[in-house]
């Protein structure tokens, strides 16, 4: 498997897809079980956005730094807004193209920036087409 450091823009995208993941709340939230540690972020706190796109950006260079046994590439995240309203599709296939690059490390399971994606893809997943009016439970 081969990584390589996400675009600045592909963070935004992603902070900018849980800044506006609920329109009917304003602030997003994640857990992560390893740590304890709850993440939120509000609507329209740029200081917020950019904290969180350092926490993603520094676990997506943690993870190719692991993976080629290199140590460089820090580099400051700032949060400028640049884009529209996210549709859910491009959400969750911006999560996996970010999880798949992030992936590298022994500990990435128990990372904020995991529990963060995850929050995020619960988020969008349940306002894909069909998912409001498909069955909760199976039964055959």
């Amino acid at each position: 498997m081969s990584a390589y450091v996400v675009d600045k823009n592909h963070i935004a995208f992603l902070v900018e897809a849980a800044l506006y993941a609920n329109p009917r709340s304003s602030f997003f939230h994640w857990i992560n079980p390893a740590t304890g540690k709850i993440g939120k972020l509000h609507a329209g706190d740029f200081d917020e956005a950019t904290r969180v796109g350092q926490m993603l950006w520094d676990e997506n260079l943690r993870s190719y730094n692991a993976r080629y046994g290199e140590t460089g590439g820090e580099q400051e995240y700032k949060h400028v807004r640049s884009f529209p309203r996210h549709t859910p599709g491009a959400v969750l296939k911006a999560i996996d193209g970010y999880w798949y690059q992030t992936c590298e490390t022994d500990d990435w399971e128990k990372s904020d920036a995991f529990w963060f994606c995850y929050a995020l893809k619960t988020s969008y997943g349940r306002e894909v087409e069909g998912y409001e009016n498909a069955a909760w439970e199976v039964t055959g």
